[in-house]
């Protein structure tokens, strides 16, 4: 492939995107001009990895092959996303088929892509990933949950809760 070959992708100056294997290994991604492009092998499932290195949280909206990664229904900007919080990571490995199946992200043969068996894509849409960021506002400060505590009274000198008030 021509290009610059990469393993992460920097969506904006927070967000970073990634195409992982089975094995959590960075599949290389090649940059030209305004294309990015990769090699995948029939048959290797794969996932879409999102790393945070922000304070600020996300929303992922993302599409493989046309279909949205939530709803399994055509993509669309509009449609809800993954909620990517501060830094922390997002792996994506699935869509739904329906209420009970989903499919794993798997590379194809063009004509066996579960994407072209639908009525809700275009062959156009055939290996292609897509992923939008949008930045969510918070109505509260973000708290750092670094040190917690499932059993905090026995971090306090107090024996007994205090009585409630009213």
């Amino acid at each position: 492939m021509n290009g610059k070959a990469v393993q992460e992708l920097k969506l904006n100056s927070d967000v970073g995107m990634s195409i992982m294997d089975d094995n959590n290994n960075k599949w290389l991604l090649f940059k030209q001009a305004d294309e990015i492009n990769m090699l995948g092998e029939v048959g290797k499932k794969y996932q879409l990895y999102y790393i945070n290195y922000s304070r600020n949280t996300y929303e992922v909206v993302a599409t493989v092959n046309g279909l949205d990664v939530i709803n399994g229904k055509a993509g669309s900007l509009n449609n809800n996303g993954y909620i990517l919080r501060p830094f922390r990571t997002l792996s994506i490995k699935r869509f739904p088929k329906n209420d009970s199946e989903v499919a794993a992200f798997t590379f194809s043969q063009a004509s066996k892509v579960y994407a072209n068996h639908t009525d809700e894509v275009s062959a156009n849409n055939i290996g292609v990933i897509g992923t939008a960021i949008f930045l969510l506002e918070t109505s509260y400060e973000h708290k750092e949950l670094s040190n917690p505590n499932a059993f905090p009274v026995d971090s306090h000198d107090s024996k007994h809760a205090k009585p409630p008030r009213y």
